[in-house]
Formats: C-alpha cells, structure tokens, sequence
C-alpha cells in the first residue's frame, strides 16, 4: 500500500538486457495482450498522480462477489469511488464509504498500546521510543489472522486470535511532537534555510520503533470484534529487534556486518563484528505470507532508502572486493543521501560507507511464530534477497510446497521457490496455547 511519503523506486537499476514485461506482451496473442495491456495500463495509472488516475478512478466500481465452490460470496450494492469530500470538494483520501448495511470502525489504531506495560496514545505524541515499542506501530501494509486453535468447530476459535501486521513507512511529521521535514544533524533550521527540525538520535529511535510489525490478539466481545491492550501474545518487531540469519547465505563474510551496541541513546561500535547468522531489525515490510505449518511472513521491500553512503566510497574489507560492494549498492539503489528519514546521520549502522555490509542484512523474506511472543524471527535466505512485496504459498496434490515471490523494484521480476521437503515433514509442528 503506497502513500504519499511512501519512498519512491521508480527508477530502473537492473542493468541485464532481459525483456521488460512489456516486451513480452507485445509477442503474445492478440487477444491475450489486449487484456494484459489493459491490466498494466491500469496499473501504470496507480503511480502517475491523482491528475491522470482522476479519469480512471470515475469508471471504477466496488462490485459485489459472486459465490463459487465452496463460497457463498459477498453480496453488497456497488458505491462509486470517493473522488471529493462533500464539505470541501476537494479530494480527500482517507474518506471511507461502505455499502448499505455495513459500517466501518477503526479495529487499532497507531500508538494503541497491544501488550503489557503498553501506554495510552498521547496527542501530543510526546512518548518517546520505549513506549512506542509497546504500541501498534505506524502506516499497516500486508497483515494476516491467526485464529487460536481450539477443540470443535474445524479445530479453530472463531471468536479468538492473533492479527500480524505489517508497519511499511513512518510519518515522521506527525510521529514527533515537533516533527516536520528533517534538516541534517549538523545543522539549524535558520542556518540550512529548511524547514523542520533537527534528526535526533531520539527522533531515529522512535522512527524505528514504529517501523517493522506489530502482532495483535483479537477477540469478539458481543457483535463486536476488538483487541487486547495487554495481551501476553502482543508482541513488537521493530528495526531494531534481534533475528537469526537462516539458509544458504547465512554466516557469509558479506553478512559479517559491524556489531554495535543498540542503546537509546545511540549506536556505539563495539569494534567486533556480527557472526553472519545475526541481524538486527526488520524495515519497509510491504506484503506478506503466511505457511500452512502456522507461520508468518513479513516481506522487506524498499529497505535501501534506510541507508546511505555519503562519501561514494567503502573501506577495504579483507577477502571482499570493494569493487562488488559498491556494485551492489547501486545495483539496490543505496545513495550518497537519504533524503526521507536520515538516520545515517545519527545511526552509524545506516552509514553505508563505513559500515557497508550492513545492507546486506536487509532485502529477506522474515518467518515469525505469531503464536510464541518469545521465538526468534528468521530471516529466510533461501527466499532470495530483492525489494519482496510478498511471498505466497501453493501446496499441489504431491505435497509439494512452492512459494511465489514479486520483486517490487521496477522492471525487476518473480520468482519461484520450492521447498526440498514435503508438507507433512512441517506440519508436525505443534503449538502449545495458553
């Protein structure tokens, strides 16, 4: 889900001379590329601006969906598009319309405390890091319901569960209480001439408490269905949370980034280096997925907006040439400035021209136990490393487990992972709940 602040990727860095994907269409049949032309029109519309979508957002409908096997559909009037608020006139992109008889209510909402020791949101927004680790973080993409298991109907509480959801982007406007557009650390608004407030350690800190996921318990009180403020099962997974390196590229020289000492107050080199099977943090989770052994799935997208390598340039590193880590920067679109947080300006480990194999950790597919507040989240080599939107599975009549990933760069492409093992090897997980 992209908003406006959302980091933008809409320049080409693949430097293969692999057909675009309008290439392929224009070889296929004629009735074929007409209906796959009109879908990527479609879609070609959704990053051009509210100008050119105007026309097409006026032709477009929510439509009820018909029943199939084993469906009974979803029947609703149709409602046009929200195109203006009726106060103002002016576009307004956050006005909900339901059908008749439905209604829309806000579930959780940023800055909701979800687990123990959680504070209430304060419209100041004056909490600071620690509490904001506590709350639901900030901006929800790709999310997914885990029902408690429960003897009975199907196995499953149909009134109790776990809710993951993902946190793409922050608002650093509205995060802090004097939060406007970052000017660099070293300098004050009247001396750059622009406008906003300081990057802070403190600000970066609370930024990245609000990044990552948030797991939430739900449950149905009456008719209504509502969260836990203090569930055992809450749990935050936030840029700075620790994670183990799985697959085949764990414990390579080039994840052995520098180990620092993640304190509130900043990040100080330890002067050793992680071990290759360590990470730490989660950023720009876009899509998801979820596996049929009852685990999630958070997919990092646009994570190289995070970094930045202000000097161009990278230190030697024995055994690595410096040469393949520069060209892997720009091959992810690393840039000498990160215009939208800045963290590289307070937060060493963002600095990728003096801690340059720190990228390296990001760009997975993570696995996360909703269920165990306490396990370790995983970073799944073997899934790949690019810009994930998300990560679905298919299980064929063989038992074979297949997942489809989508590179969300531009002018990049899918990818198809098939596990070595069978369902079943998996599904002799068992979970105990509480």
């Amino acid at each position: 889900m992209k908003g406006s602040l959302h980091p933008k990727n809409n320049v080409t860095l693949n430097p293969s001379g692999n057909e675009s994907i309008l290439k392929v269409i224009e070889r296929m049949g004629m009735s074929r590329r007409r209906f796959i032309l009109t879908a990527a029109s479609a879609s070609a519309l959704t990053v051009v601006g509210e100008v050119s979508i105007g026309g097409f957002l006026r032709s477009v409908e929510a439509a009820p969906i018909p029943p199939g096997p084993g469906f009974r559909g979803i029947g609703f009037k149709s409602i046009p598009p929200n195109l203006n608020n009726p106060e103002t006139g002016l576009l307004e992109k956050d006005l909900v319309s339901v059908p008749v008889g439905y209604k829309a209510e806000v579930l959780v909402a940023w800055g909701d405390p979800i687990m123990p020791g959680g504070q209430n949101w304060q419209p100041d927004v004056s909490q600071d890091a620690a509490a904001q680790e506590k709350q639901f973080g900030m901006h929800a993409d790709g999310m997914h319901y885990f029902s408690f298991p429960k003897r009975g109907l199907f196995g499953r509480s149909m009134e109790r569960g776990l809710l993951c959801v993902n946190h793409e982007y922050t608002h650093e406007e509205i995060l802090h209480p004097d939060g406007l557009t970052f000017i660099p650390a070293t300098a004050t608004a009247p001396q750059s001439g622009l406008p906003g407030s300081q990057v802070t350690i403190e600000k970066v800190r609370k930024s990245q408490a609000a990044h990552g996921m948030s797991v939430v318990e739900l449950f149905k009180n009456g008719n209504k269905w509502t969260f836990n403020r203090h569930s055992p099962y809450g749990r935050r997974i936030t840029a700075n949370t620790e994670m183990y390196v799985s697959g085949p590229a764990a414990g390579d020289a080039l994840l052995k980034s520098k180990k620092f000492s993640i304190t509130p107050n900043g990040s100080v080199d330890t002067g050793r280096l992680n071990n290759g099977y360590t990470a730490y943090g989660t950023l720009n989770n876009c899509a998801h997925g979820y596996t049929p052994w009852g685990t999630y799935l958070t997919c990092e997208e646009n994570w190289n907006g995070y970094f930045a390598n202000p000097t161009g340039d990278a230190p030697s590193i024995p055994g690595i040439e410096k040469s393949d880590i520069l060209t892997g920067q720009n091959r992810y679109g690393i840039a000498r400035t990160e215009t939208r947080y800045r963290w590289s300006e307070v937060d060493p480990r963002f600095d990728a021209s003096t801690n340059p194999l720190e990228p390296h950790l990001f760009g997975w597919v993570v696995e996360i136990d909703p269920y165990n507040p306490k396990s370790t989240p995983v970073k799944r080599t073997g899934l790949g490393r690019c810009k994930h939107e998300s990560a679905q599975v298919v299980v064929d009549d063989n038992d074979h487990v297949a997942f489809y990933l989508g590179d969300d760069e531009r002018n990049e492409y899918i990818y198809k992972f098939v596990c070595a093992r069978p369902l079943r090897d998996f599904q002799k997980i068992n979970y105990a709940i509480i």
